[in-house]
């Protein structure tokens, strides 16, 4: 059987067509703690924001890549998706590559300073190193929002409860205590 994706508007219902807020070639950077971040990164700039994308498995999410040359097959058939893998030195000539428009990257806040600063912003270096567009989802940062006036079951509260629970267990231990929860 055959993958079927459908992205739905609530104000207009099913898209026919991506939008293009920003059309051109975007690398997907892909890390961050879950396999899944990567996967819905790229959806969402290719049938949302108009893009091709370039993903760079991160070297711990490499075992990820033949699942999304599989899902991605039909994407790739007709050149709007391309995955590769490499190290740290890669992604910074993938950065700067010039049919590189944007860059999205999911990680941490020191990598994401590397990568437009080459290292933590400072006086020293007032110009950002990268100057296309960058978007990123840094650090576990996903608001979590139960409202008190709802009226919740115990099985809801619960299923929520886990699922907070399950995103600090997987946002793993810092080392520096201004980032705990």
């Amino acid at each position: 059987a055959g993958l079927r994706v459908e992205l739905h508007s609530s104000a207009t219902g099913p898209l026919q067509s991506a939008p293009g807020t920003a059309p051109g070639l975007c690398l997907v950077l892909g890390a961050g703690n879950q396999s899944f971040l990567a996967f819905g990164d790229v959806l969402h700039k290719t049938f949302v924001e108009g893009q091709v994308c370039v993903l760079k498995h991160h070297p711990e999410r490499a075992y990820m890549a033949p699942f999304y040359d599989e899902l991605f097959a039909p994407l790739i058939e007709r050149g709007f998706f391309w995955a590769t893998l490499g190290d740290v030195d890669f992604s910074g000539r993938l950065c700067q590559h010039s049919l590189v428009d944007s860059v999205h990257m999911t990680g941490g806040a020191k990598t994401h300073d590397a990568i437009v600063w080459g290292g933590a912003p400072s006086a020293a270096a007032p110009q950002p190193m990268l100057t296309k567009p960058i978007t990123s989802e840094l650090g576990c940062v996903t608001p979590y929002i139960i409202t008190p006036d709802a009226a919740w079951t115990t099985k809801q509260l619960t299923h929520h409860a886990w699922q907070l629970a399950n995103a600090c267990a997987a946002s793993g231990p810092t080392d520096d205590p201004s980032e705990e929860l």
